[in-house]
C-alpha cells in the first residue's frame, strides 16, 4: 500500500470515529380524565384526553386503563316478626366507547356488598329504628387495561388535539333480606381513564458519547499521525 492510500485510509477512519449517529430511547407519557360519581343510568358522558404529539418521537403503543366506581344509597324496613339480615348488592356496568371505529373499547363492572341487621318490625314504617335504616355503601371499584399497537389506532391517537371517549353506566343493584321487606336503593357510578403513550425518542450521539466502536486514545493518535505523514509526503512530492 502506498503512502497516498495510507493517508486516504487514515482520514476516512478518523472521520468515521467522529460521525454522528442516532439512538432510540423508550419513553412514556400519560393523560387522564374522570367522571365523578353520579346517579345511573347515564349515557355518553365525555372523557377527554390529549393526543400524542408526533414532534416528541415515534408512537409505538397505546395503553388504555379504565377504572369504574360504584356506590349505593339504601333505605330499608323489615316487616318480619323475627330478626333478619338485609343485604345490598350494588353494581353497575360501565362501557367506554371511541377509537377509529367508535366502538366499545372496554367494559368494567364494579360491585360492592353491604349487610345490615334488622330486628323484628318495630311497628313504624319510617326506614329507621331497630327494624329499619338508611346507609351509604363504600365505593366499589374495578380496573382494566388494554393495549393497542396497530397502525390504525396509533394514527387515531396521534395529533395535537384531544380525543373524546364516551362512558355509559347501567345499574344492576338489588336489596335482599326477609320475606317482608320494604327497600329502596339508589346507584351512583363514575369512571376514570388513563391513556399512556409508549414512544421512541431519537437523540444524536456526539463524539463525547462513548460507544462500543470508539477507539482507544492511542489508536486515535496513530490514525492522526498517519494522516499527517501522508499530507507531508504529498507536499514533498508536489515540491519535487
Amino acid at each position: 500500500m502506498n503512502l497516498r492510500a495510507i493517508a486516504t485510509l487514515s482520514v476516512a477512519a478518523i472521520a468515521s470515529v467522529f460521525a454522528i449517529t442516532e439512538s432510540a430511547r423508550a419513553a412514556s407519557l400519560s393523560f387522564s380524565d374522570s367522571i365523578d360519581l353520579q346517579r345511573t343510568n347515564f349515557t355518553d358522558e365525555v372523557l377527554s384526553v390529549s393526543q400524542f404529539d408526533a414532534s416528541l418521537g415515534t408512537l409505538t403503543g397505546v395503553e388504555l386503563a379504565v377504572s369504574g366506581l360504584v356506590q349505593g344509597s339504601v333505605k330499608y324496613e323489615s316487616l318480619d316478626a323475627v330478626a333478619s339480615t338485609v343485604t345490598a348488592d350494588v353494581a353497575a356496568l360501565l362501557e367506554v366507547s371511541g377509537g377509529p371505529s367508535n366502538e366499545v373499547l372496554f367494559q368494567v363492572e364494579p360491585t360492592v356488598v353491604a349487610n345490615e341487621s334488622a330486628t323484628a318490625y318495630d311497628g313504624v314504617l319510617d326506614f329507621n329504628g331497630s327494624s329499619g335504616g338508611r346507609f351509604t355503601t363504600d365505593a366499589g371499584s374495578e380496573t382494566g387495561l388494554i393495549s393497542y399497537s396497530d397502525p390504525e389506532f396509533l394514527s387515531f391517537f396521534t395529533g395535537t388535539d384531544t380525543i373524546e371517549l364516551l362512558v355509559s353506566a347501567t345499574a344492576n343493584s338489588s336489596v335482599t333480606g326477609p320475606g317482608n321487606l320494604f327497600a329502596n336503593i339508589q346507584t351512583e357510578a363514575g369512571a376514570e381513564v388513563v391513556v399512556t403513550y409508549q414512544y421512541d425518542v431519537f437523540t444524536p450521539d456526539t463524539p463525547d458519547t462513548p460507544t462500543a466502536s470508539t477507539p482507544e486514545p492511542s489508536t486515535l493518535l496513530s490514525l492522526m499521525a498517519l494522516g499527517g505523514l501522508g499530507m507531508v509526503i504529498r507536499k514533498r512530492q508536489i515540491q519535487a
